[in-house]
């Protein structure tokens, strides 16, 4: 069978519903067998397209261990994902903005000190993302469309000289 132009929706038709199907068709060098899942842990292996998003994102900028990562939009569920994402992958700091309290409050229980949150206000914000932990090295923004611009600006104004900034685009 011929691949159609590579597009969003070409890649959408060919390929399908991706990840939620029960069988899905990809491509062969998308693929690694990951061997043996104990049925018990299959609901974990399931949530991990969520992380992938992140990944693609950090590893588009070029993460290096000990940087400093600013996520925008940590109280989503890419957000989120991002934060422990980045973690993995070697953030000396992530800076954690947001508006729910009760959300930044879990991630720095879930994931310690290297988590820095930053409640939102619209006051000040870039000046306290910076205040955090020091030198933003590059930012990965997870914000969806409905965000306000002002949100993306404070972020994007916190990041270092030369630093780094990837805009992931995440449709509804």
């Amino acid at each position: 069978m011929e691949c159609p132009r590579w597009g969003g929706l070409a890649l959408e038709r060919y390929y399908g519903w991706g990840s939620f199907a029960e069988r899905l068709l990809v491509p062969t060098e998308n693929t690694h067998p990951l061997g043996p899942i104990d049925p018990a842990d299959a609901g974990r292996w399931c949530a991990v397209h969520v992380c992938l998003v992140p990944y693609g994102g950090l590893h588009a900028v070029g993460l290096q261990p000990g940087e400093t990562v600013l996520v925008s939009g940590v109280t989503g569920n890419y957000g989120s994902a991002g934060v422990a994402t980045a973690l993995a992958m070697g953030a000396g700091a992530v800076v954690a903005p947001g508006r729910n309290a009760a959300m930044l409050a879990e991630l720095e229980k879930r994931f310690g000190a290297r988590v820095r949150t930053v409640e939102l206000t619209g006051e000040e914000d870039t000046e306290r993302m910076r205040a955090a932990a020091g030198p933003v090295d590059l930012v990965l923004d997870l914000l969806p469309p409905s965000a306000p611009a002002s949100a993306v600006r404070s972020a994007a104004m916190a990041v270092r000289k030369y630093g780094r900034f990837h805009l992931t685009v995440l449709r509804p």
